[in-house]
């Protein structure tokens, strides 16, 4: 329900912690991801598809929020008691991830008028909500 492509991340995260398993996380805690909200991809999409100045233009969808994977795990852990951030177990990561993904919004906001709803801490509970019901 959640996020793009670096998103699997989330899902990820969250099977562990649902499933009460070890949280493992592979590689650098301070690795950096932009992590945007399905509703906000698809809100942006139908924003741009009715926009006049969307056409011809390279939008980028994203929130324009950097997350750290540290931050990240410290979110996803408040949503469940039996786990402490003394609990993730940092393993070696693979050596072509990239350190830093995120984007900027500016055209999406003030080219197209759409703001995204959800930021990293409204949208992990939304999500959390979603993956146990």
């Amino acid at each position: 329900m959640l996020w793009r492509l670096q998103g699997k991340i989330v899902s990820i995260y969250l099977s562990m912690l649902l499933n009460q398993k070890p949280f493992v996380i592979k590689g650098r805690l301070d690795r950096v991801r932009n992590l945007i909200h399905i509703d906000d991809i698809v809100n942006s999409i139908i924003a741009v598809m009715n926009s006049k100045a969307g056409k011809d233009q390279v939008i980028n969808v994203c929130n324009s929020e950097a997350v750290t994977i540290e931050k990240l795990a410290r979110i996803l852990i408040k949503y469940f008691g039996s786990y402490t951030y003394n609990d993730v177990i940092e393993e070696k990561g693979t050596p072509d991830d990239i350190h830093k993904i995120y984007g900027s919004n500016k055209k999406l906001i003030n080219q197209i008028g759409y703001k995204p709803m959800y930021n990293i801490e409204n949208g992990i509970k939304d999500f959390i909500s979603w993956a146990k019901n």
